[in-house]
This record gives structure tokens, sequence and C-alpha cells, in this order.
């Protein structure tokens, strides 16, 4: 037996004749403006939304228009969607994990958070809105979970506060060490959302749905610091994501389709390395080549480039490949994997500790000295003999 995808719809509680179908996020999103031709009014019209429905709403599951029968099978098909969980779970925690492993060397050697902070309230604004754009353009149901994140606005992003775009991500780092693998993922606390989710304990259906709904909540959040961090490094205005059902090839770096390129006489060009492997990475130059394998998004091409196993869309392992242990916590795990103590628990590790620790943490990693060069200049490591002469 096969079923349908569980929709999740929000309806006031003050309005129970209101029927859900009015005030669905699918039928609310046909009518907002073109995210393409007019991201400003789209993000306006989300933003109006997000401030409108939240304070007295509340979870109603939806099951093809039957709400009885998508209680019946939420609590028949524990196992399915324990599954589904898990899967879900170990997505996220890969995509946080590479999303950290970017962040920390940009912010230790960089200068990250001081450039970003010079910039002006209106460039961080259209970077902010270049990151929930592309984040909703990542899959069909992305942008239906921006209703699971009532903070993810252009103002409270862009502007200084202490959940600005820079302080969420911090709130991303480790305590101790940059790892590669984590526990459990990152959930950002947020009182509407909390409000929104509030359902009976006792009934372990919508309890696992709940569940679900916060690991979806996660994932938009990462997605749109990752897309904002990625447009901010690459100092991009606009990076143009293709949701039309014909397929168009675009260069993976900077998105020219290919039908502009031939009016130039040109022509994309493919990864050799990735070919053989039945992965096509096209790209339209070789400088667009070069920015993607230093620093592509969401992670370096050169960490998957020739490797199998690897998404080439997410930059991550397949799921069934990610090991789920030695998380950000584990205070004991990291002395025993590197010698070194755990830290006060009143003491923030700052992001450049956290890079210098990860560079003599490595794998196989037998350097006794690294020279951190400028972003995105690789770092160098020198390994010295320790006596009779062998340097």
């Amino acid at each position: 037996m096969t079923y349908d995808t569980v929709y999740v719809y929000l309806i006031p509680k003050a309005s129970a004749s209101l029927s859900c179908s009015k005030r669905s996020p699918d039928l609310i999103a046909s009518v907002r403006p073109n995210k393409e031709t007019d991201r400003v009014g789209w993000n306006k019209s989300w933003e109006r939304d997000l401030a409108f429905f939240p304070a007295g709403w509340c979870l109603i599951p939806v099951y093809q228009g039957k709400p009885q029968e998508t209680l019946q099978y939420l609590r028949q098909s524990s196992i399915h969607l324990l599954d589904e969980f898990n899967s879900k779970t170990r997505e996220i925690c890969t995509l946080q994990r590479d999303l950290v492993k970017a962040v920390v060397p940009a912010f230790a050697h960089d200068e990250f958070e001081e450039k970003w902070r010079g910039l002006t309230q209106k460039r961080k604004e259209e970077l902010v809105l270049e990151g929930l754009y592309v984040t909703s353009c990542a899959g069909p149901d992305m942008e239906n979970r921006r209703w699971l994140c009532p903070e993810m606005t252009v103002k409270a992003l862009a502007e200084n506060n202490d959940k600005d775009f820079i302080q969420l991500l911090k709130l991303h780092l480790p305590k101790d060490q940059v790892k590669d693998d984590l526990t459990a993922p990152i959930y950002l606390p947020n009182a509407q959302f909390k409000k929104m989710m509030e359902t009976d304990p006792n009934d372990y259906g919508l309890r696992r749905l709940v569940e679900m709904n916060r690991l979806e909540r996660a994932y938009f959040i990462t997605m749109t610091l990752w897309s904002t961090f990625n447009a901010s490094v690459r100092s991009i205005v606009e990076i143009r994501c293709t949701q039309e059902k014909a397929q168009i090839v675009v260069c993976y770096n900077c998105k020219r389709d290919e039908e502009s390129l031939r009016k130039q006489g040109r022509e994309l060009l493919v990864c050799e390395k990735c070919k053989p492997i039945g992965r096509i990475i096209p790209y339209c130059s070789r400088d667009c080549q070069i920015a993607d394998w230093k620093s592509g998004f969401p992670v370096p091409h050169k960490d998957i480039c020739g490797k199998k196993g690897c998404d080439a869309d997410e930059g991550t392992p397949q799921s069934d490949q990610v090991a789920i242990s030695g998380g950000l916590g584990d205070a004991d795990g990291a002395e025993r994997d590197t010698g070194i103590p755990a830290p006060d628990p009143a003491f923030k590790q700052p992001p450049a500790l956290l890079h210098q620790i990860s560079l003599h943490t490595e794998p196989d990693s037998f350097v006794g000295y690294v020279f951190v060069r400028p972003y995105p200049q690789d770092d160098h490591g020198v390994s010295l003999g320790s006596g009779g002469g062998d340097q």
C-alpha cells in the first residue's frame, strides 16, 4: 500500500469554521508575486503573512481533506515515519556539518564578520533576500517550509541584533572543535513555532509529525544561512535557480544557461574527472571551474570531484554513508580523539581557534606548524623532523 504526502496546514483557532483550503500554504503561494520576476514583492508577501498568522494559530494535519484518516495513518505508520525521520536527520546533520566547515575558516582568517558588518544595510538586505530566494528554489516543497520559520525575514537577518545572520551562524558553531559527524541537528528555538506545534504530548503520531516539522524548519534555516553566506562570499546580487519542467543546463557556478552562451559562440564544458562516474558538472569557463573548486556551494567541488557516493546537487555523501557518531557536545570523546581537554563550560571558543584546532586534528595530520593564508588560499602545513638532522 502506498500513501500520498501528508501536508500540514495552519488555521486560526478562533476561526473553527474556516476551511483549511482557504488558507492553505499552497493556495497562498499561488497568489504571491512571481519570485522570478518580482523577488521583492514575493518576499514582502511572505513577510506580511508571517507577521499576520503566528500568534493565534495551531497545527492541524490534513490528509486529502480528511483529518481522521490522517491521524489513523500517522498512528499506524510509526515505522515508516521513523525511517523517514532518521533519513532526514542524517541529511540535516550533513548539511549543518558542511556549513560549519565553510564558515569557520571564513570567520578565522577572512574577517568575514567584519566585512559583513561593514556592508550597507541595502547590500545586506540584497544578500539575505538572495539567500531566501535560492533556498525557496531548492526543491518543490522547500518554499512552504518557510511557514515554520517566522524569524526568517530580510529585516531580522540583515539588521544588527541577537538573531541576525551573523549570530545565527555562530549558534551553529561547535563548543570545542569542528568534527566530521554530528549526532543530532542543531535546533534554534522560537516561541511562535513552539506555539504552532502545540499538541497532545501523549499522541505519538502527532508528536512524530511535530518532530518532522522541527527537522523541516532546521533544514530551511540552515539552507538560508548557507545560501546567504555563499552569496556574500561570492559577492553576487543574483543567482538564478531554474524550476521549470524543461531542464535547462546552466553553469554550475554562475548559472549562465547554455542557450545564452551559444549566442556568444561559446559552450559549456564539463568536469572530466566526474564524467566517468556519471556526474555531469558543467562550467562556462575555467574561472567558474576554479571558483567552484575552491569555494563551491554547498561545499567546494574539490571535496567531491571524481568521488562516487556523493550527491552532485547537495555536495554531500549519500545518507547511508553518513556516520552518526561523535557529536558536538561529546567533550570526553573530544579529549580522547585529540588529547586536548574540554574547555571551561563558560568559555566560548572563537572561530579562529576552532579553525586552528581543526588543522591539527585532521586524519593523518602530522604537521608541526600551520601557515594560515588569506582566504580563499589554502593553508600550508609544515612537518619538521624530531632529530638527527631529518627535516
